[in-house]
Order: structure tokens, then sequence, then C-alpha cells
């Protein structure tokens, strides 16, 4: 069974069907109660599925944002999901750029601005976002259309003006194209990595025509595959704000919507710091009045104020994990549409708990579906179960749940259903990182911590969290982190100063390291003083 087939168990469903009902009559308001794990991605999925609807999703931070994002996904499909990101790699008064988040930003953007092939179709169009990239100012949509060039096979352009329309662009020329907004010109071939495109374009010219169009890899700057049209989309930065690009009257779905407001205005007074300005007037050859003219809050970012504004035009959906409220904070009375939904229980991988849940379930009338991505998962749980059910003289388990390809965030149960994930029966942690692929696709990292022992926590607790995720993310890729133990710990501790150290670059790799994880690998080598050594076993011992 696939995951999107689970959305038809919900369309007689009576909150869905009340839903439906607030949609076509265009309340302003409606609140959303007792939606707990990802049963408001699954009930939002069947809501819009006789809607042509734009729905505006707007999590609370980045994280619950990406989770978000990757239900909706795995439920209604890649084209009609977007993920709209902060082009800053951290805070935005820091002013670190991200370049993936840049290219995904585009990307969503001039779909947009070609409003959305998703909704041209009749079909509802969701884009998931989160406060620090609404507070960003983008390019007007005229703007942004009228800028954009699209170069196709067959086409005539005279080579010259063409790098003179893109100077015009903000592109810069290269000898190699490495990031957006550069591009290369060799003799009759000229490469252009467009802010809307994961890889770069490679034009091969025949005079003046384009005889073909190739994407090509950076690092390597080699060839992937040919394609009809190159779409070239300069940097979306502007005095306009991303509502721009939304409807008139979308449906805005969110915790509070005060409160992301008051984010985006919060971002708004902090501005950039004053390190983040220097450090621009060190890298660039602008002086640091005109960097403070360039990056002044009021050009750049949005105010809480304006963006209230734009998103109270439509409707608002406020959705909540609780069931006790049923007046805003004016004691307005709002229509409120209730689920009785529970989360999944923290088994912790004891299956004996897993049969016995799932028996009671079963007794109550209750279907359950197990969602997993992997059939061997499934087929490894229906098997222990099988195993323990016949232990105890009961039915096998393959006739306890019904095993679902793909899964969500979280499993929730319902009235007359249960959707348990895989991972959460194995305890398995798993971060959805949104990344760049024309573009609405979100990669999945598994990070399994497997019998955390106190020594392991000690260990995580010394070097830091990044290293020993490191670590794990690596060990990942072949099977689950081992129990570490008193014997192993100083290994583990080598592992992760190994892994710290690769991601240091040539120029600092021989420098004296001060980072933790260093630290401790010296003292697990044998290297530091006696008196370290002496007070790090003890440390050993006492664990």
């Amino acid at each position: 069974m696939e995951l999107n087939e689970l959305l038809s168990l919900f369309d007689h469903h009576p909150g869905v069907l009340r839903l439906r009902e607030q949609l076509s009559a265009r309340r302003p308001r409606v609140r959303l109660e007792g939606l707990r794990g990802s049963s408001a991605a699954m009930v939002l999925g069947a809501a819009a599925q006789t809607s042509s609807d734009f729905f505006l999703v707007v999590g609370d931070d980045e994280e619950e944002a990406a989770y978000f994002y990757n239900d909706l996904r795995q439920l209604l499909g890649e084209h009609t999901v977007l993920f709209l990101p902060s082009s800053y790699r951290r805070a935005v008064k820091y002013g670190h750029r991200d370049t993936a988040g840049e290219i995904l930003r585009t990307d969503v953007l001039s779909r947009l601005s070609g409003r959305a092939a998703g909704a041209e179709a009749g079909e509802a169009l969701f884009v998931v976002t989160f406060p620090a990239a609404l507070a960003e100012r983008v390019a007007p949509r005229v703007s942004l259309s009228a800028r954009s060039l699209s170069l196709k096979v067959g086409e005539s352009h005279d080579v010259i003006e063409l790098t003179h329309r893109l100077e015009e662009l903000g592109f810069r020329r290269k000898d190699y194209v490495y990031e957006p907004g550069e591009y290369a010109l060799r003799g009759s071939i000229l490469d252009i990595f467009s802010y809307a495109s994961e890889y770069p374009y490679r034009i091969d010219f025949f005079g003046d025509d384009v005889e073909s169009v190739h994407s090509f890899e950076v690092q390597t700057q080699l060839s992937r595959s040919a394609v009809e049209s190159a779409q070239i989309v300069p940097n979306v930065e502007g005095d306009a704000s991303s509502t721009d690009y939304f409807p008139q009257q979308p449906v805005v779905v969110a915790h509070d919507l005060q409160f992301v407001c008051d984010c985006v205005q919060q971002i708004f007074d902090e501005g950039f710091a004053d390190q983040a300005l220097a450090e621009q007037a060190a890298t660039s050859e602008m002086e640091l009045s005109e960097v403070y003219a360039r990056f002044a809050a009021s050009r750049l970012l949005v105010n809480g104020k304006e963006l209230q504004s734009h998103l109270t035009r439509g409707m608002y959906w406020q959705w909540s994990k609780a069931t006790d409220q049923t007046k805003d904070a004016g004691g307005e009375i709002v229509p409120t549409v209730v689920f009785h939904t529970q989360p999944q229980p923290l088994f912790h991988k004891q299956f004996e708990q897993v049969l016995a849940s799932f028996r009671s379930l079963i007794a109550d009338g209750q279907r359950i579906y197990v969602l997993a991505d992997s059939e061997k998962q499934q087929e490894r749980l229906r098997d222990i179960l099988g195993e323990l059910a016949q232990a105890e003289g009961g039915a096998p388990g393959a006739s306890l749940f019904t095993p679902v390809h793909l899964t969500l965030h979280e499993g929730f149960a319902d009235a007359a259903a249960a959707f348990y994930t895989d991972h959460q029966i194995a305890s398995i942690s798993t971060i959805y990182v949104p990344t760049t692929r024309a573009m609405p696709r979100c990669r999945s990292r598994s990070k399994r911590f497997v019998s955390l022992s106190r020594a392991t926590m000690w260990c995580m607790s010394i070097t830091g969290w990044g290293s020993l995720s490191d670590s794990c993310a690596s060990r990942a890729a072949t099977g689950p982190c081992r129990k570490l133990s008193r014997s192993n710990i100083r290994t583990t501790m080598r592992f992760s100063c190994r892994s710290t150290r690769s991601t240091k670059s040539r120029s600092t790799r021989g420098r004296k390291a001060r980072r933790p994880g260093f630290r401790i690998s010296a003292l697990a080598r044998g290297n530091a003083s006696r008196s370290a050594r002496r007070k790090n076993s003890k440390t050993l011992r006492a664990i």
C-alpha cells in the first residue's frame, strides 16, 4: 500500500468534511484542534483534495517547517508542495549567505511567478516556510519575469550582447563557473550558473546559433545531460515582499500568526550585526559606509506589520495540538474543528509492548498501518512480532498490521485507525534536510543511536554534539552505531577526532587545534601529560 492511498481513508472523516465546508464558505478564521503527530499534514492533504486554493503553511522555525514539508511531499508529491527557505545559513543578522538556500528560494519564487503549474491544473498548491524566510525582501514579481532569460536550442543570440545582458542582471564573469551568479566564456562555449538551477548550464554556439545546451557538474566541469532550453534567473534581491508572489487570498496555516509576525519584527529590529557588515566590507571593494547603506534593514528585510497586513487578507487556519481553546485573544468565537488524535507511544524497541499495543488497538476495532521507507524493515518487524505472537499462542504477525510504503515524521492514532512509523518503533532519530534539485525534494538522513551507554553520553558531553553526530552519521551508512563500552571509548573518541579534523581546510590542518575533540584524542592516544592521563583514567573508572 502506498502512503498517498491513506488520504482516501479521510475522505469521509467528519473533521475533514467540515474543513471542506469552511473552505467553500471562505470563513476568514478557523481553528483546528487536537492534531498530534503528523496528523496535521494528513488532514490538510485530505481537505485540499477537492480544492484548487493556495495554502501557505508557516512553521514556528525551520526544523518544524522542514518536517511538515516532508510529510506533505510524501503524501501529495513534489509538484504541488514547495519549500521556501531562507537565503542565510545561520540567523539573518550574521549575513552568511547559503548557496543552496538561494537556489531553492529563487526556484520557488520563479515557479510562483508563473503562478504554479499545480494551480493552473486545478490542484491545490502548498508552500511551506518559516518566519526567517518571510523576513527577506525579494525582487518584484514583474521584475523577476522580465529579467529572466530563456535560451533554447536552435535560437540565435549574439554572444557579446548576451554577456552584456548577463552583466546587467548581476552575473559575474569568471574563468570557471562554481557558484550561482557566475558565467564563463571560452570561445564558442558559454557557461552560466542560474540562481534557479541546481546545476550550471553549458551553451555551445555555432556562430550565433545555439547548437546544444547541457547541464554539467561543478566539481568535474563535465557535462551531465542534454536539455532543450536553459532558464536563466538572476538573484531575487529587491524591495518587494515574498507575499507579493502569493495570491490575494491565500489560506494561511500556522500555530500562531501573531507569533510569526513578532518573529519577523524581531529580525527586522536586529538588522545585520556590525561584525557581519565589517566582514562584507573586508571581502568586497565597497567602503564601510556603502556596506551599511546596502545592508540596511529597511532595504533587505520586511517588518512584522507589513507582513501581517499581507497575510491577514485571506483565510487563517490556526492549528493546535490542544483541544481546550474556543476563543481567540479578543474573545471572538471562532469556528472550531476538533480532531481526536493521539501521538504514537514510545516503545524504545520493547517489541513486547509493541505487540501488546497492537492487540489492544485491534480489540478496540482499530486498523493498524505501519509506515516505513524500506520493505525489509516491514518484513523484519513482521517477523519479530510473529515470533512473539506464536510464542504466546496468538495470531501471526502478518495479520497484525498493514504495511505502507513511505513514512511520515511522527505517527498518530485516530478513532478508526492507527498510523505508526517504523523509526519511532525502533527509536531512530530521522532528520529531514531540504536540498536543492529543481527543486522541491527533501533528503532524509537517519542518525541511529543504538543502546547509548553512560560512557557514550560522557563522550558526547565532552566532544560536543557535532563531533559525535558526525561519527554516527558516517557509521549510519553501513549500520547503526555500536554500543560503546570502557574498552572502546578511546577508539570512538579518536574516530570522532578524525571526523572533526577532516572537515578542516588544508591551510588550518597543521595548526594547533583548540577544539575539545582534539584534546580528547590526545588524551586517548596518551600524548598528554601524566597528570592529564591520570585525571582522564579516574573519569573513565567513575563511569
